[in-house]
């Protein structure tokens, strides 16, 4: 049996191995490009992946919320590599059995223990742990959120046996905001119709709020 996987997104290289999982930035022969044959870049490509590496190290320092140990993060040819340890718990979202339990021990989790030692980690300054504001995927006292995160269900991996979270995964996008940034999208399925209804009705007002942030336009660029 081979242990071995790699795969692609827009802006990531994905691999595994038996002992490792390594998110890197594609190399520009990797990349897709424009009409024009220019290079298609993601916005905060690499401010993203250097979020995730400062969040894991931050949250693994300060808190007991259980995230993936970082081995390793280093800019290789040009791309940045982020490599932490491989995890073997089963992402929610694959979770054949048992689901309604296992969604009741969540919420208990992320109600007890995610959410209050988030909002124990303070900071004087919005945005993330590099002081970037990157617009969330869902539009937090400036207390540190998963940045809308605690969301699509193949963020959290619960152990099968006992229906427990094992561990939070995917921080890109973590910062200081106020608490209305935080969106319980985990609850859903991002196949369920209603899914882009919850909190939708706080959008506007936290685009507003985003808007009237200093440097946020010009950082738009990024």
């Amino acid at each position: 049996m081979s242990y071995d996987q790699s795969w692609m997104t827009a802006d990531r290289h994905y691999s595994l191995d038996y002992e490792t999982f390594t998110k890197r930035e594609l190399f520009p022969h990797e990349r897709k490009t424009n009409w024009k044959g220019e290079i298609i870049r993601m916005p905060w490509s690499t401010a993203r992946l250097e979020n995730e590496y400062a969040a894991l190290e931050y949250i693994a320092a300060n808190t007991e919320i259980p995230v993936p140990e970082v081995l390793s993060f280093e800019k290789i040819d040009g791309s940045y590599h982020l490599v932490v340890e491989r995890l073997w718990a089963t992402p929610l979202s694959q979770l054949e059995e048992n689901r309604a339990e296992a969604l009741e021990n969540i919420k208990t989790f992320i109600n007890t223990v995610v959410l209050p030692q988030l909002a124990q980690l303070r900071s004087n300054k919005l945005g993330n742990l590099n002081g970037v504001v990157i617009p969330l995927i869902a539009l937090r006292t400036r207390t540190l959120d998963h940045g809308g995160h605690l969301k699509p269900r193949h963020n959290i991996l619960i152990d099968p046996d006992t229906l427990q979270v094992d561990a939070i995964i995917d921080w890109e996008y973590p910062g200081f905001y106020p608490p209305e940034f935080e969106a319980p999208l985990w609850t859903k399925s991002c196949r369920e119709s209603d899914y882009h209804n919850i909190d939708a009705e706080k959008i506007e007002s936290l685009t507003k709020f985003l808007d009237k942030t200093p440097g946020m336009h010009q950082q738009a660029g990024i």
